[in-house]
């Protein structure tokens, strides 16, 4: 799979390449987070931006790193969620089980804030609005 890794510290931010993920390309991304999980990386923003669609398997990935992460006391939040791939999560009931943001550069400040915002919300209060809001994905 075609993924581009940029670590900063204990914060990596993996961009996903092709339009579709598939078996291979999701074992291919849990490889990567394990990687980063075994060198002290622990918190992970994954960018969907390029992403068409995904399969099952990708899903299951997903879960199994967020699980990964947590356990070592990070965290794994996704960008660049639209279109179909908003929809297998919304079908899948996992829209709740991830921090979904509005932009990479939201993400990032959100490990650095350490939000964790239960609810999405697409106005926040302006305290937060320069520095990181977690937004909803339309369907």
């Amino acid at each position: 799979m075609n993924i581009s890794a940029e670590v900063y510290e204990k914060t990596a931010i993996l961009t996903l390449k092709r339009r579709l993920v598939v078996l291979p390309d999701a074992v291919s991304f849990f490889d990567h987070l394990t990687d980063l999980a075994e060198a002290g990386i622990d918190q992970v923003v994954v960018d969907f931006s390029n992403v068409q669609f995904l399969c099952a398997a990708m899903l299951g990935m997903l879960t199994d790193g967020l699980e990964l992460l947590r356990q070592t006391g990070g965290d794994l939040r996704l960008v660049g969620v639209s279109g179909s791939v908003s929809k297998v999560l919304k079908i899948s009931q996992l829209l709740e089980t991830f921090q979904i943001w509005d932009s990479v550069e939201w993400a990032l400040h959100s490990f650095t804030l350490n939000l964790k915002l239960s609810n999405p919300i697409s106005n926040p209060p302006a305290a937060l609005s320069a520095s990181a809001c977690q937004v909803s994905v339309p369907v």
